[in-house]
């Protein structure tokens, strides 16, 4: 990297391609000290003590260190991480974490369901919502009362009466 600055000058922006050429590579020592998580309850505590923190913005980072570490996340952390998601209204994490999800095999269940569906509303996206519930017929998770009521709120909270009379 000091080699680039010699070229680049040291106040300077370096090209994007060469910026990425930085060196990651720890003694194990150094990155034990680093790491805040070995394990799946660990991690658990740490996504928990950040949605308490309200710093649902880092979630996705512990995400990405949990697949680094080769942690396998349960379904209770998927609820975890999709629930803190939504109290920090950043439903593209949640509909990652949602989409991570399945792909690990995991099925969403209706309480997962009405978490997504209740952030589609708190951030005014019910087109999203809608799909989500013809997600939930396809895949034949069981709809409850719940369901319902979080669909009518993402939807009245956008203006869309329509749908909320046509639901």
């Amino acid at each position: 990297m000091s080699l680039l600055r010699v070229f680049f000058g040291h106040g300077r922006r370096m090209p994007p391609g060469l910026a990425s050429l930085r060196s990651y590579s720890v003694d194990t020592a150094e990155y034990a000290r680093r790491n805040y998580a070995n394990n799946i309850s660990e991690y658990n505590t740490v996504i928990g003590s950040l949605i308490a923190q309200r710093r649902a913005n880092l979630l996705r980072d512990v995400y990405d260190d949990m697949m680094l570490d080769a942690v396998q996340p349960l379904r209770d952390t998927f609820h975890l991480l999709i629930v803190g998601a939504m109290k920090g209204n950043r439903l593209h994490d949640a509909l990652f974490f949602r989409d991570e999800m399945k792909a690990m095999g995991l099925l969403p269940d209706v309480n997962l369901y009405n978490f997504l569906i209740s952030a589609c509303g708190r951030t005014k996206n019910s087109d999203t919502a809608i799909k989500l519930l013809e997600e939930m017929k396809n895949y034949e998770v069981k709809l409850k009362g719940e369901t319902y009521i979080c669909l009518l709120n993402a939807c009245a909270a956008t203006g869309r009466t329509d749908l909320v009379y046509a639901i």
